[in-house]
């Protein structure tokens, strides 16, 4: 899977970043969902943007429930709508909204989406 690894993340780098994407992997029996990013060592603790492994959950959903589709789709409404009002900014955005004030939001903005 090199190959396929390093074409999605020069793909996701041309819309957006690597931050919002996330990567999927299905084989005959199994199903492999990671966001796509490093490590971020110098901000992981408190200050990482939660997105990818957000769009990561929706994705997995696609896969393993029947609604899966709209749940995903209502995790991108909830997380992009609340990055586009700017009700919280991540670090990577120029921001200083920390890893819980944005799961936070997108929590209660997801919560309201019915």
């Amino acid at each position: 899977n090199m190959f396929g690894d390093f074409l999605s993340e020069a793909l996701a780098a041309l819309v957006g970043g690597l931050q919002y994407h996330s990567q999927c992997n299905v084989g005959g029996r199994f199903i492999l969902v990671h966001p796509i990013h490093g490590t971020a060592d110098d901000i992981a603790c408190h200050t990482a943007n939660p997105a990818s492994m957000l769009r990561s959950v929706g994705l997995l959903l696609e896969h393993l429930v029947p609604e899966g589709r709209e749940l995903a789709q209502r995790i991108d409404r909830a997380l992009f709508g609340i990055l586009q009002d700017r009700i919280v900014v991540p670090y990577d955005m120029g921001g200083s909204s920390d890893t819980v004030q944005i799961t936070d939001a997108f929590l209660e903005r997801f919560e309201k989406l019915v």
